[in-house]
């Protein structure tokens, strides 16, 4: 079996609409891991993985589960706790993906993230959530790999059309990571995309690592008026930009305040919008990134979208 880099290697929509005190995305599903199903074998390989998940369980139950259910969560009652093993002595990272993965035994005793995935439309853009890692190995770090997929029906297989990676240092307690997803088609959008985690180097894992993973968001690009834009009267853009964006109120008066909040919840923009017809948000000195609008209404109703400075 080919390396797992060199092979390459859920689904999340902008909420573009009225909300009260919902979040601006919603979760790929069973993002914060609170359901698990049973391997259904008696003990000891009664290990449990996350519902919508695969993980390398199934190929290292002999020496035992490398994921498992926490109750050390970021949020909720649960979290995935990741664990690299030594297996037939050789260490192993444990492996955690979105959807149905295929595993292999001998000789990589891993899952390949490429086989996995969620159902998507649009283009995720970034990937979010909360992690803590900690490893007995000096230089060890946790890995989050994102892929968007098209089904390529002339070699009926999927390219890979865009690509995110990220090693996570040690964390002793839960921090925020995001991934940006390169993006290697303007003209195409995947119609899967496949979220991994693992506890080490999936191609030379080093020893102890344990990485807790909860909450996880995926961010989409949204460069044109939708429907629901028209409905609610605010057109944004261009987005994702590099400086100025418009913003246009097709119905003056629907909103009062407008905020900007980067992606860990900082408040770093109050504007009173009211009676405005347009306005022009400058974001050119803003870091690169992701980025959250956030309109109120005079009944404190919201209306949150993403933007994304390039």
């Amino acid at each position: 079996m080919k390396n797992f880099l060199k092979q390459f290697t859920c689904l999340v929509v902008n909420v573009i609409g009225l909300v009260s005190i919902s979040q601006a995305q919603i979760v790929i599903p069973n993002a914060g891991f609170e359901q698990w199903d049973s391997s259904g074998s008696p003990a000891p390989f009664n290990w449990l993985q996350p519902t919508d998940w695969s993980s390398t369980n199934p190929v290292t139950e002999f020496i035992g589960a490398g994921i498992s259910k926490t109750t050390d969560s970021h949020s909720g009652n649960f979290a995935s706790q990741i664990r690299t093993l030594n297996v037939f002595g050789t260490n192993r990272a444990g492996g955690l993906v979105c959807g149905k993965a295929k595993t292999e035994t001998s000789p990589s005793y891993t899952i390949f993230p490429i086989t996995g995935g969620q159902t998507v439309t649009g283009k995720p853009i970034n990937v979010r959530g909360f992690y803590k890692f900690s490893s007995v190995t000096s230089g060890d770090s946790a890995w989050v790999i994102v892929i968007n997929k098209k089904w390529n029906a002339s070699l009926n297989a999927p390219d890979t059309i865009g690509f995110g990676i990220k090693k996570l240092p040690l964390a002793g307690g839960y921090e925020l990571f995001e991934v940006a997803i390169s993006d290697w088609n303007a003209a195409v959008n995947p119609d899967s995309i496949v979220v991994a985690f693992f506890s080490s180097n999936p191609d030379s894992a080093l020893a102890g690592g344990i990485f807790f993973v909860d909450q996880v968001i995926i961010d989409f690009a949204t460069s044109v008026e939708t429907p629901d834009d028209k409905i609610i009267g605010i057109n944004i853009f261009p987005n994702p930009t590099d400086g100025i964006i418009k913003i246009n109120f097709n119905k003056p008066g629907s909103f009062e305040q407008l905020q900007v909040i980067s992606s860990t919840g900082k408040i770093i923009l109050t504007k009173n919008i009211s009676g405005l017809q347009s306005y022009l948000l400058d974001i050119e000195k803003l870091p690169v990134g992701l980025y959250l609008l956030e309109f109120k209404n005079e009944k404190g109703e919201v209306f949150r979208k993403n933007i994304v400075k390039s």
